[in-house]
């Protein structure tokens, strides 16, 4: 029998070492972001390079590890509006895939990353390291909360949730929408995606992976107090049949009530 992997006897386990952070008072976000310190506190940033460095130039997303796919997001962020100028939430930033090349682009003191993994996070400071990124004066945050309450309301251009969503319960998602209208400017926009239910229902397909109805999150998007629109064109850097059709990009607006009609 396997002991590591999924299906093995250590993620077999995971439900019972969730309600044992539960019972002890700890969230999703304490639990999870155990999990992932448990995948990354090997690693470290030279190695995930050089395993970039192995990835195959075809156009699929070979998955976390596929650096690639960070300049792509900045690039498409680009596409709806981002400007160097702007603040950004990168929330949950991970080892800093698409923060780095965000990092980058925007002026100093305008990236926020935000992660509940504090391997990762260290991954991403020896990044900014490695790229003598220092004087972009990126902020790199180990943060469990979901309600924002770190921001100060108005302060944020855009908010950048990718594969985030797709890992939070649907309460955990409900306090982040809320949070998010709250700190955006108005006319500034969410940026997230998620995986798509097959049904009318939120699925738990595992431990950490939840599947959501699209009615579901645009009733949230609306009672959130977003104008929403779906973003057919995630992805379209790929060929067609490696597309992950399940997945769903969203672009959330908070309305400008200054704004001409």
């Amino acid at each position: 029998m396997r002991l590591r992997g999924q299906g093995g006897l250590l993620w077999k386990s995971l439900p019972v070492v969730q309600l044992l952070f539960r019972l002890i008072g700890k969230g999703w976000n304490p639990f999870y972001g155990w999990m992932l310190d448990r995948q990354e506190k090997r690693n470290t940033i030279k190695m995930l390079l050089r395993r970039a460095d192995q990835i195959k130039t075809e156009r699929r997303d070979k998955g976390l590890y596929d650096l690639s796919r960070g300049t792509y997001h900045v690039n498409y962020l680009k596409r709806y509006g981002l400007k160097s100028n702007h603040i950004v939430l990168d929330f949950g930033c991970g080892f800093g895939r698409t923060g780095i090349p965000l990092v980058q682009y925007l002026e100093p003191g305008n990236y926020i990353g935000v992660e509940i993994s504090k391997e990762r996070l260290r991954l991403a400071e020896e990044w900014t390291e490695l790229e003598s990124l220092q004087p972009k004066q990126p902020r790199w945050l180990l943060e469990f909360d979901n309600s924002l309450s770190y921001l100060e309301d108005g302060d944020i251009d855009v908010i950048w949730a990718q594969s985030v969503l797709t890992h939070m319960p649907k309460r955990e998602v409900e306090i982040f929408m809320g949070a998010a209208h709250r700190v955006l400017r108005p006319g500034a926009a969410l940026m997230f995606n998620f995986t798509i239910s097959e049904d009318d229902a939120l699925h738990r397909s595992n431990v950490k992976d939840y599947r959501y109805p699209p009615a579901q999150i645009e009733a949230l998007c609306k009672s959130e107090g977003f104008t929403y629109i779906r973003l057919d064109d995630w992805q379209d850097d790929l060929d067609e049949d490696a597309r992950a059709g399940h997945n769903q990009m969203i672009k959330a607006t908070k309305p400008d009530p200054k704004a001409t009609p």
